[in-house]
């Protein structure tokens, strides 16, 4: 029955459900991925210690094990601050990409083609394939709590990887002459 402590309805769990996805679809229909991020953009300052986790965190992503100090400093001195709560999405499948991000506190589900899979935590980097390949969005993103991430703009980020790029090409062409 229903008085057992913590029972809730299968009916009222539906609700909540269609409820909380109902109001997840509304705050990105009609938007796009960069009217949604300005949506929950936050006035943070970028102090030494955010700095150092956030240039371990994008040194270790598969896009940027190569790149120089100067170019992670780069990255990281024009990242902004979004906040999202439990239940937003903070990217969706398919959409066009405009930031990379990296989280610094809450959980985040990743889903594809509506499977579940995986999580991410502190530290965890996403949206670099997006940018880097200039294709859709290969996932939605989640925040299952209350979730704080930086992010940076896919123009800075592309013309880091650019001069990186480059520079990397006019290294290899002088070692072949």
């Amino acid at each position: 029955g229903g008085s057992e402590a913590g029972y809730v309805p299968m009916s009222m769990k539906r609700t909540s459900t269609m409820a909380r996805e109902k109001r997840r679809i509304i705050s990105m229909v009609g938007s796009s991925e960069e009217d949604h991020l300005a949506r929950h953009r936050e006035e943070r300052d970028l102090d030494q210690g955010t700095r150092k986790f956030l240039t371990t965190c994008i040194s270790c992503s598969r896009f940027a094990s190569q790149l120089t100090a100067e170019q992670l400093d780069a990255i990281v001195g024009s990242m902004s601050y979004f906040e999202f709560e439990p239940g937003v999405d903070v990217v969706r499948e398919g959409q066009c990409g405009s930031h990379f991000f990296v989280l610094e506190q809450g959980v985040l589900q990743v889903s594809i083609s509506g499977a579940i899979a995986t999580e991410l935590v502190a530290g965890n980097s996403f949206g670099d394939i997006a940018l880097l390949h200039r294709c859709p969005r290969t996932a939605t993103i989640t925040a299952t709590a209350p979730a704080g991430m930086w992010g940076v703009d896919g123009e800075t980020f592309r013309k880091v990887i650019r001069e990186w790029s480059a520079r990397r090409l006019a290294e290899n062409r002088r070692g072949l002459n």
